[in-house]
């Protein structure tokens, strides 16, 4: 399951759990439907279409494919968030890491190549080691919580913020497939 815990947007389920588990694209995205039912006009109801991009299942209860809808996208390779945001609905800017403010999202890339979703939490000095602290799902947390990493261990970073959420209910559906460019260096307060 992308999240262990059911999301609702303003009455429209985009998710019903098979199980209690979690994975990190999983989480951020909870944390952006969270986000938009706090930031979305009162009354405001969801088009259809819009559910029907933002859910993380078939209709029939299948998987959705990396790539399919505003959810596939942001799942899908390479910074997703980012894509989802900033070019699928045009919700979000991109920020450079001196730019982060808790509450942005954060595709980092880690050293050994892996990736990770995240949300940002801040940025701090610990023992002489610059670290970056986020919220996301992770086995160091054995699911969802909070996690601090020293700077050296991260290659790239990848963040966006949202600040036209009305935006993302324009999120068409169908098939689409990004690049993203190397990303930035992690910045060093």
């Amino acid at each position: 399951s992308p999240v262990g815990f059911a999301l609702d947007l303003r009455g429209s389920r985009l998710f019903e759990p098979q199980r209690r588990t979690s994975f990190c694209t999983g989480a951020s995205y909870a944390a952006l439907i969270g986000a938009l039912d706090r930031l979305l006009p009162a009354g405001l109801e969801i088009p259809a279409s819009a559910a029907e991009s933002l859910a993380q299942r078939e209709a029939d209860g299948g998987r959705r494919e990396d790539q399919v809808g505003f959810w596939g996208v942001w799942n899908g390779s390479g910074a997703g968030q980012v894509n989802a945001l900033t070019r699928l609905t045009l919700a979000g800017d991109r920020v450079r890491p001196q730019e982060y403010r808790p509450g942005d999202f954060v595709q980092i890339f880690w050293n050994n190549g892996y990736g990770h979703s995240v949300v940002f939490l801040g940025w701090r000095v610990s023992g002489g080691t610059k670290r970056m602290r986020y919220w996301s799902s992770q086995k160091g947390t054995n699911g969802l919580g909070d996690q601090e990493v020293p700077v050296s261990r991260i290659r790239t970073v990848h963040g966006v913020r949202l600040t036209r959420p009305l935006e993302i209910l324009a999120a068409p559906s169908g098939f689409f497939v990004y690049s993203m460019d190397p990303g930035d260096r992690p910045w060093s307060p």
